[in-house]
């Protein structure tokens, strides 16, 4: 091999490299995050998650009425880079130590519950609150899912 092939080669390796997704870190679990919203009365798509990685954001909503038989409806979007480094940025400053997995009586009074449960490499925990009482270690992180959740459309039961 000649050695503008050799380096062509390389160059070629190398902007390989380079192009692939930034957004993907070695070691990163592949699901960073999931988030969760739901109500025991109800007769709709009462249940709604949403599972983010580094790529994508893949949403799924179930009707949990014995009554109404409904397949489940899922739905995805790409991340963008912006998303991606506020999630990143919110992981590294949220901790769930110290708090019990499940904060208060979610849907107890037909008010609704969320979840969420963080995937930093560890054992995963789930850590159930009361909806829109999110405890003040995991605010601004609930905030940003929420959000991130509310992207989405589910479709009528019509």
């Amino acid at each position: 091999m000649n050695r503008w092939a050799a380096l062509l080669c390389f160059g070629a390796v190398l902007m390989g490299s380079l192009l692939l997704d930034a957004s993907t870190r070695a070691g990163e679990p592949a699901v960073l995050v999931r988030y969760g919203t739901f109500n025991g009365e109800c007769l709709a798509y009462c249940s709604r998650s949403i599972e983010v990685s580094s790529t994508r954001v893949l949403f799924t909503a179930t009707v949990s009425s014995p009554t109404i038989s409904v397949a489940p409806f899922s739905s995805e979007i790409a991340m963008n880079q912006d998303d991606v480094a506020q999630l990143r940025l919110l992981l590294a400053s949220t901790t769930a130590n110290g708090l019990p997995d499940r904060i208060g009586c979610p849907d107890c009074d037909d008010s609704g519950a969320e979840w969420v449960e963080v995937n930093s490499g560890g054992p995963v925990r789930r850590i159930t609150f009361e909806f829109g009482k999110s405890p003040a270690q995991l605010k601004p992180l609930v905030d940003w899912l929420s959000a991130m959740q509310r992207r989405f459309q589910v479709p009528s039961l019509r």
